[in-house]
């Protein structure tokens, strides 16, 4: 039987004298041990007897149960019941009155107190444990007590952790001390996985513990799984493959009772399935041996999109270290972890911060409240991006909790930021008292606050003529309080029996909070339009439209897709607000937006409620498979298309001119520009390049965007002018004068001497050239000129079988030097033809 140790026998108490030092001579003070030293019950009684620490010690903690079993744990230590000089406080449970000094609460209860108490008024200490977990709300806190501190230099900050990185905690306070107690209580063998862990990760778990308890090794056994499925799972592995064992799970949604079941000592050998609830702080009795799968779950928010995730993620090689810690805390033990020795070298070596991966806006509006200015210029432990500061601002801004610019809240803001919720729960509380159904928005943001309280894939039934989940949900929360919570009665619903206690115990809570800010519980006469109306008052961003009957796709804003849930009961309306909006898939399947607890909108709350949020673009375009020009006109709110049509009525300009444009591109091909068009266009800028004081045109591109504007008069189709002529449009883009000009400076063609005609080539910057047979050109001694005798033409001089005899631009050189040594040859070779 393993020897409890008593307070002063814990590695910890080696530097309780260096600790009681450090807090008499400074405010600030990091303090790491490795797990089971004794951190968490031994530090906070060294403050409580310390007479430099004046007034209540809060000792915060990541869980609910950690709080109140340390809590037990150091109240049993000083031989006193919980609620004496030792407490706890979570937000469902309470065990302390005023003259209680030492407290265990869980960090979310911090902010709360300090919106209560800027000053934090007779509180001497905070320490901050488990640190290494960086939630949001602690990396917050630091910085706001580290604020503090400046008005209050008798407050004293510790921070604790086995696997912290402390250099950078003291650092950010400033160069504090850091103390370490060295030494585990009792050795762990720590073993690896031959292959990686399958699919199956309960029933691995079952066989590791099986593999355990067949080598006859003593003692509980407590296993770390991802989650409540995957607990199941194992429970029916150990059940089958084990004996003479007591199964028992451990999640933060079990009720009470059985959390303190499993922290009490067992008559026969246990092993004990939990989530990374019991990964630190606490010590569960009898526990020799730890299962580790290596995975949890994490919450992510992608910002940009508006999707909670909640990811299955290795963690890392710290929290592994804390696990495995919870083997040595009472005798020699083992840890076998499901991974092998090479995945575990390739593990990240911290499990990633809060404050890079949920949302923002709940920590914007405390620092706000407490007038920290502007959230980008504060002092964070660790800054989060500009970009999801950014985000979660404009956020806040559209839910009217923030101005348009800066950043003291406004009245609302300031009402929601004493409300124990996420700022957009109490924006939906607030609408709700205006709109008069705010139980049911109590009810709605408890549900939506804590976990899950219908088992995945139930069936709701609407009621009250609205198509609501959420209001689903709500009511078949009241039927299963009034049922007292039966497990008969949740089983048939599909209610989660414990998460719901806890959403009907966070809902009283809220619906005071709510109250103390004198809002109204008068009920609406109409209290599923109500509740409704509040829902997309606190869900703008997640108003949707369905695409088509047929489907479950939908449009939410800016043309995102996302997917109804099956099961929801709002499937036949048109437009929705989703409170809930999920990214699911992966494992080899396609990651689609999920929208659920899914709420019926109707157009009439939209106008009322955003009459500045709807845009109507009318929109003449080009549609690029019909070859013609359209109009569209699309109706917008919120960033969500109601209405998108075409409009048979066109405007002519528009049409011409987006007409126009296709034709310029050269992708639509015009039959009537022949080359009899282009032969003139050459001709025009032959001649703007020999007169350039006349400043003709040199149909350049904008000069043929007006000419296919012109040709486009009238028209909407490409079939209306693909054949149209266009040698009259490309010549009257000239004036009169420059037409003749143009035609006889550069004409087309020159009569011959027995009656045929020289059609003359132009190309700007080139001599104009001809082309004639030998016998068409007797009687023509000298060579033809343009451009009134400017330019002479380049003749191009053929035999009769059409082949060139000479280019020339002096015809009288050829006649006389050129033609006679030809006309020999030609004459014998075409006897038939006139030689001269």
């Amino acid at each position: 039987m393993a020897v409890v140790l008593k307070p002063a026998h814990l590695p910890i108490g080696t530097i309780r004298e260096a600790i009681t030092a450090a807090v008499q001579r400074g405010n600030r003070l990091v303090v790491t041990a490795p797990t089971g030293s004794g951190k968490s019950t031994q530090v906070p009684q060294f403050l409580l007897d310390c007479p430099a620490v004046r007034g209540q010690i809060l000792v915060l903690q990541p869980r609910r149960l950690a709080a109140r079993v340390l809590a037990e744990r150091v109240a049993a230590e000083r031989g006193e019941a919980p609620g004496q000089t030792v407490g706890y406080r979570t937000r469902f449970e309470h065990c302390g009155d005023a003259g209680t000094r030492l407290w265990f609460i869980t960090e979310g209860l911090l902010p709360r107190r300090l919106l209560d108490s800027p000053l934090l008024d007779g509180v001497g200490a905070v320490v901050f444990d488990e640190f290494h977990e960086r939630s949001l709300t602690a990396d917050v806190s630091l910085g706001l007590l580290r604020r503090l501190q400046a008005r209050r230099p008798d407050l004293r900050v510790l921070v604790m952790s086995a696997t912290l990185d402390a250099e950078s905690v003291c650092r950010f306070l400033d160069g504090c001390p850091h103390l370490h107690a060295e030494g585990r209580l009792y050795p762990i063998d720590i073993g690896y996985a031959d292959r990686p862990l399958s699919a199956e990760v309960g029933d691995d778990a079952a066989r590791a513990v099986a593999g355990i308890v067949s080598q006859g090794l003593e003692g509980d056994v407590l296993v770390f799984l991802p989650g409540v499925h995957e607990i199941r799972r194992a429970m029916e592995s150990c059940r089958r493959l084990l004996g003479q064992v007591e199964v028992l799970p451990l999640y933060g949604d079990l009720p009470p009772e059985m959390q303190h079941r499993v922290m009490q000592p067992g008559s026969v050998r246990r092993v004990i399935l939990a989530t990374n609830i019991a990964e630190t702080s606490l010590t569960v009795p009898g526990v020799r041996h730890v299962v580790d799968s290596g995975l949890a779950r994490q919450s992510r928010y992608d910002a940009g999109r508006g999707v909670n995730l909640l990811e299955l993620t290795p963690i890392s090689r710290a929290a592994a270290d804390q696990r495995a810690g919870r083997a040595g805390r009472e005798a020699p033990g083992t840890c076998r972890r499901l991974w092998t020795a090479g995945e575990q070298q390739r593990k990240a070596s911290r499990t990633p911060a809060e404050v890079h991966r949920v949302d923002l806006s709940e920590a914007i509006v405390l620092l706000c409240a407490l007038d920290a200015g502007d959230p980008t210029q504060f002092d964070w432990f660790e800054a989060p991006t500009a970009e999801s500061l950014s985000l979660a601002t404009g956020e806040l801004r559209d839910l009217g909790l923030l101005p348009a610019a800066g950043f003291r809240l406004t009245a609302l803001g300031r009402d929601v930021s004493r409300l124990p919720a996420h700022p957009r729960l109490g924006r939906l509380l607030c609408a709700a008292a205006h709109e008069g159904c705010l139980e049911e928005a109590a009810l709605a943001a408890a549900v939506l606050g804590e976990r899950p309280v219908v088992r995945p894939g139930t069936a709701l039934t609407t009621r009250d003529g609205l198509q609501s989940d959420l209001l689903a949900v709500v009511d078949v929360l009241r039927e299963a309080h009034a049922a007292g919570f039966r497990p008969a009665f949740c089983e048939e619903h599909g209610i989660l029996g414990g998460p719901a206690r806890q959403a009907w115990a966070a809902a009283r809570i809220l619906l005071t909070a709510a109250l103390r800010l004198g809002w109204s519980a008068a009920p609406a006469k109409d209290r599923a339009q109500a509740f409704g109306r509040s829902v997309l008052a606190a869900f703008p961003d997640r108003f949707a439209r369905r695409r088509d009957a047929g489907t479950l796709l939908c449009e939410l804003r800016h043309c995102r897709s996302a997917e109804l849930a099956r099961e929801s009961c709002a499937r036949d309306a048109h437009l929705l607000v989703a409170a809930e909006i999920r990214e699911v898939g992966g494992r080899g399947r396609p990651l689609k937006s999920l929208l659920s607890l899914v709420t019926e909108v109707r157009e009439e709350w939209l106008l009322d409620l955003f009459p500045d949020a709807w845009q109507c673009e009318d929109t003449t375009f080009w549609d690029e498979r019909r070859h013609q020009v359209l109009r569209r006109v699309r109706t917008t709110c919120l960033g969500v298309t109601l209405e998108d049509r075409e409009v048979q009525t066109v405007d002519p300009h528009q049409a011409a001119e987006l007409l126009a444009d296709q034709l310029a591109t050269g992708s639509l091909p015009l039959h009537g520009w022949t080359r009899e068009v282009e032969e003139w266009v050459e001709r025009v800028r032959w001649t703007a390049t020999v007169f350039p004081e006349r400043a003709l045109i040199r149909y350049d591109e904008t000069d043929r965007a007006v000419i296919y504007r012109d040709l486009c008069v009238g028209a909407s189709r490409y079939r209306e002018v693909k054949d149209k002529p266009c040698l009259d449009i490309v010549r009257r883009a000239l004036a009169w004068d420059d037409i003749r000009f143009v035609e006889e400076m550069a004409p087309g063609a020159l009569p011959l001497p027995a009656g045929r005609r020289l059609r003359l080539e132009y190309h700007a910057g080139q001599p104009p050239k001809g082309r004639a047979r030998i016998q068409d050109l007797y009687g023509l001694q000298q060579t033809p000129r343009v451009a009134a005798g400017r330019v002479a033409v380049l003749i191009e001089i053929l035999a009769p079988n059409m082949r060139t005899v000479q280019i020339t631009d002096d015809l009288e050189g050829f006649w006389r030097e050129g033609y006679p040594r030809a006309r020999k040859e030609l004459a014998r070779k075409y006897p038939k033809h006139e030689w001269r």
